[in-house]
């Protein structure tokens, strides 16, 4: 009986971690569009200055929670963590968002709407 019961629980451990580092991989994501719409608004300049104040309290409170929370992580993770940080300030660059068009008023819209659900 043990050795019926031991598959069916390795096989839930495993889908838990793969869940979990999903989870962790769409949080970086999340991250990594509130960086680069915090640096695009520095930019284009979209938000009200006490928007861009309260954006820039959240992204610096979210980056010290990832970064507390990344000391427990592996390092292909964190490695992932920097690949999507760079990635999402340099995407800024492009000219779909560095013309500071509708585009970049979206890309910035949602990053604010991110790092206050982050913030809280």
């Amino acid at each position: 009986m043990k050795k019926y019961l031991a598959l069916p629980v390795l096989i839930l451990i495993c889908m838990s971690a793969h869940a979990e580092k999903k989870d962790i991989k769409t949080a970086l994501n999340e991250f990594g569009v509130m960086v680069g719409g915090n640096a695009l608004n520095k930019k284009c300049n979209f938000l009200d200055e006490k928007q861009t104040k309260l954006f820039d309290k959240n992204r610096t409170k979210s980056g010290q929670r990832l970064k507390d929370w990344l000391l427990t992580e592996n390092m292909e993770i964190n490695q992932y963590a920097l690949a999507v940080t760079n990635a999402s300030l340099k995407l800024i660059e492009d000219e779909k968002y560095s013309s500071c068009g509708q585009e970049a008023r979206s890309l910035v819209d949602a990053a604010f709407v991110i790092s206050k659900a982050w913030a809280r």
